[in-house]
């Protein structure tokens, strides 16, 4: 998978100076391009789903992440 993404630009592999068994992944311009474009998609079509959910549906999404928000601001 890492070798098809190298291949298409969009990662490139650096290898650690201190630890040759290292091997860090970085995204070029275009993966960030891609990434970002992605992302935008994804929030597209999870808006869309969730503007299909009757009101109190709606709410109890909002409370749950609202509480996952919560609980990972405390890992911070």
């Amino acid at each position: 998978m890492v070798n098809k993404l190298e291949e298409a630009e969009y990662v490139r592999r650096i290898s650690d100076t201190n630890d040759k068994r290292v091997v860090k992944l970085f995204l070029t311009e275009k993966g960030r391009k891609m990434a970002s474009l992605r992302w935008e998609e994804f929030y597209q079509v999870l808006c869309n789903r969730f503007e299909e959910l009757n009101e109190d549906d709606q709410v109890d999404l909002e409370y749950a992440f609202s509480k996952v928000n919560r609980i990972l601001s405390k890992l911070e």
